[in-house]
């Protein structure tokens, strides 16, 4: 859209600061999700940096600057623009970021990029002395960029904290701007305070100083030498700096300097990828009399003799496997999904990793059930005698492997252990029967289970269905979506819901052993938090996982009013069957509390919020992708055919809409449904079907089927005098072109 809409946000009040977007209008009015970016992601990239020391009287300048140099970035700093003109200082064709400050003059950030590119904003972290203002870019043959605009008043020190917070946003970062910092490494005559740390911080923390040649800094006295201060830092950036130089133009005390970035001179390195002549791992593992594999006791017992035979084991095998593999050069004939497409796969599967925070609320002592783990750890005594692991069953577990599953941890696949001979068959029975002597947990490996899947419960749901249309019954169903339900586990419930089944009670300390002792580590990108211990939820993508949720919600609550129960994993739905809502639903609502009691029990957290509610977590362009793709397709089913109905009717329709577009944006009452139209670029539903109606009539007109074009040039006779309420009788194609709007929408 051409229309251009300001976002602006308070960041924390220590940094003085607010933080200004100017660009296309992707949201609707209120909503702080950032803008879609552009397509392009270049291979190399132009940008300026410039002190301005006011940037509104180097405005036009700027902008023949940007075009005569080809800048794909322009990073300002000293702005001395303020929150009450978010509008000012704008470019032709750039998206404008700027981070103004407000507890004193002067200062202030902004960074301009080509709306072409597939550029966004950033959030930046708190930082004491340093204002600065970034994005992230997206490149071709590279990782994806930050880039940030950087500017240090030469009152304040440079702060390790602060390199330390702007270097952690991405994998490759670079700092860009005024730093205010001397030293003879680059060029300077003498060097002061920050420049000495900053040169020993690109020591410990490993990051590059790019600066140019000549000085970029000319003091308006003559006393004070030109000195070069306005400079690049630079982590993991793989391209090669094709040139960085000041030019002479602009007005400022500054002078901008000018950094183009490319590929190496010889290219990118061809991909590769790795062959495995899996008949010579075959025959090279059953060689047993190997250094690895002669360190393996004959008679293994404790855990330790466990542990050793496992490390040794595993050794083995990659190196036979390492020893039968070559890399190649990857085939370029493969059709394979375009990089932005993987690239957004990427970032998808990322943000769905990071959506929630994991649930580490403390075991409080209000149940009875809170020791239950302590005196299995400690009275349980493993007197139960389990059969021994036996050779077959191994053969029949490693015959069912899947070769195409990816590796575990270890990095050993599938079709490896396919390849192991008797002798290391034999050896699996012996770790394994070690294991279950010590009650030690093994990694499991990720393999559902067989011929169980929601589908087959929801296939049940629609026999009960369709079974009460059969005898003109209603059914009333209530669906339940446990929030976080692996995550949710209570350690101390599922131990005691063990005991209580009388599970033998060597596994019981081995399904123990599996949920003690684990950790978690979040990371952003290159950034890994302290280590945490996880004190609630099973492992998912483990086999065991599923199963001892199962377990866990074995006793769920039974209705023996008739309400019929159905689960799959974290799926739950109550549904009965009866002839009006006023005899089901006092059943089903008594059947709703008895297991609402149960979820609170038990510190399951149930959940009936919709996806495209208010307080979704959705952004609004995935929110309005699934209303395009799930519920307007269903809306408008066939719509050419019945877009003839009554308006009354048809006006429900846009009602339905209207009220998709409020709730998706959580926008006040007051605005008008036009402008929420508008600002998610959606049409009306009249319009909708009647663009849809003319593009079917067209091909039908010229349809070889004659029944097809003859129905297409049907004209009605004319119109009884009482006619039905709404309109005559006509044909769907005339009628389609000439229905009247629909209120509370703007084509």
């Amino acid at each position: 859209m051409d229309r251009k809409i300001i976002h602006s946000g308070q960041i924390p009040p220590s940094g003085g600061q607010t933080r200004v977007y100017i660009g296309p209008m992707t949201n609707a009015p209120g909503c702080s999700i950032p803008p879609l970016a552009g397509r392009l992601k270049p291979k190399n990239i132009t940008l300026l940096s410039f002190n301005a020391r006011g940037l509104t009287n180097n405005m036009v300048e700027l902008d023949q600057c940007t075009k005569e140099y080809g800048i794909d970035i322009v990073l300002v700093q000293e702005t001395l623009l303020k929150p009450n003109s978010p509008k000012s200082c704008t470019l032709a064709g750039y998206v404008q970021l700027r981070t103004d400050r407000t507890d004193a003059p002067l200062g202030g950030t902004a960074v301009y990029y080509k709306r072409s590119l597939q550029c966004c904003p950033i959030d930046l972290p708190t930082l004491s002395n340093i204002e600065a203002t970034g994005c992230r870019l997206a490149m071709t043959g590279h990782r994806t960029l930050v880039i940030v605009s950087i500017y240090l008043s030469p009152s304040k020190k440079l702060l390790r904290s602060d390199i330390e917070a702007l270097l952690a946003l991405g994998d490759a970062v670079i700092l860009f701007g005024d730093f205010n910092c001397k030293h003879t490494n680059w060029g300077c005559a003498v060097s002061n305070p920050g420049g000495n740390k900053l040169a020993k911080l690109s020591r410990k923390l490993k990051f590059d100083i790019v600066a140019p040649l000549t000085p970029t800094h000319y003091p308006d006295d003559l006393v004070s030498r030109p000195s070069t201060i306005d400079i690049a830092i630079t982590k993991e950036i793989a391209l090669n700096v094709d040139c960085i130089e000041p030019i002479y133009r602009l007005v400022s005390d500054h002078r901008p300097v000018l950094l183009r970035l490319g590929p190496p001179a010889g290219g990118w390195p061809k991909p590769m990828i790795k062959i495995t002549d899996w008949k010579r791992v075959s025959t090279a593992l059953e060689e047993v009399d190997t250094p690895a594999l002669n360190n393996i006791p004959d008679v293994i017992e404790t855990t330790d003799e466990i542990d050793s035979s496992i490390g040794a084991l595993t050794n083995h095998i990659r190196t036979v496997v390492k020893k039968c593999s070559r890399e190649v050069p990857a085939s370029v004939d493969r059709r394979k999904l375009p990089a932005d497409a993987l690239e957004l796969l990427r970032a998808k599967n990322a943000a769905l990793r990071l959506a929630y925070a994991y649930p580490l609320e403390r075991i409080g002592p209000e149940h009875v059930l809170s020791n239950v783990v302590r005196s299995v750890k400690t009275s349980l005594d493993p007197l139960d005698d389990l059969p021994p692991v036996s050779l077959d069953e191994v053969q029949e577990l490693v015959k069912g492997l899947k070769a195409r599953k990816a590796p575990g941890l270890d990095g050993i696949n599938n079709k490896a252990i396919k390849c192991f001979p008797l002798t290391l068959l034999s050896l699996l029975v012996t770790i394994f029967n070690a294991c279950l002597k010590n009650s030690y947990f093994l990694p499991s490996g990720r393999k559902p289970r067989p011929n169980h899947s929601c589908p087959q419960q929801a296939l049940r749901l629609v026999e009960y269905i369709t079974e009460g249309f059969k005898t003109k019954k209603r059914t009333v169903a209530v669906f339940f979506d446990v929030a976080k339900a692996f995550d949710r586990v209570w350690h101390a419930g599922l131990i005691h819901k063990l005991y209580l089944l009388k599970v033998p009670d060597r596994l019981t300390l081995i399904i123990h052993n599996f949920l003690s002792d684990r950790h978690f580590v979040f990371r952003h990108e290159n950034t890994h938090s302290s280590r945490r211990t996880i004190k609630a939820g099973v492992p998912q993508g483990s086999a065991l996982s599923p199963l001892l949720y199962s377990v866990y919600t074995n006793d769920i609550p039974r209705s023996s009013s008739g309400v019929q129960l159905a689960l799959f994993a974290d799926d739950t739905a109550l549904y009965l069957r009866g002839q009006t809502e006023r005899n089901i639903c006092p059943h089903l609502q008594k059947a709703i509390e008895e297991l609402a009691r149960w979820f609170q029990t038990w510190r399951i957290e149930s959940r009936l919020k919709g996806m495209l509610g208010r307080n979704s977590k959705l952004s609004l362009r995935n929110k309005r992708t699934l209303y395009l793709m799930c519920i307007r397709t269903v809306l408008t089913y066939a719509s050419p055919v019945f877009a003839h109905a009554a308006p009354k009717r048809l006006k429900k329709l846009q009602v339905l809409q209207n009220k998709f577009c409020r709730t998706a944006t959580n926008a006040h009452w007051c605005v008008k449904n036009s402008v929420l139209h508008r600002d998610l670029d959606l049409p009306s539903i009249h319009k909708y079907m009647k663009d849809a109606s003319e593009r079917f009539f067209a091909t039908a007109e010229s349809h070889p089927n004659p029944l097809l074009s003859t129905a297409v040039a049907y004209e009605a006779p004319p119109p009884p005098i009482i006619s039905s309420v709404g309109h005559g009788i006509s044909s769907p194609t005339r009628l389609t072109i000439s229905q009247p709007k629909s209120k509370g929408s703007e084509n």
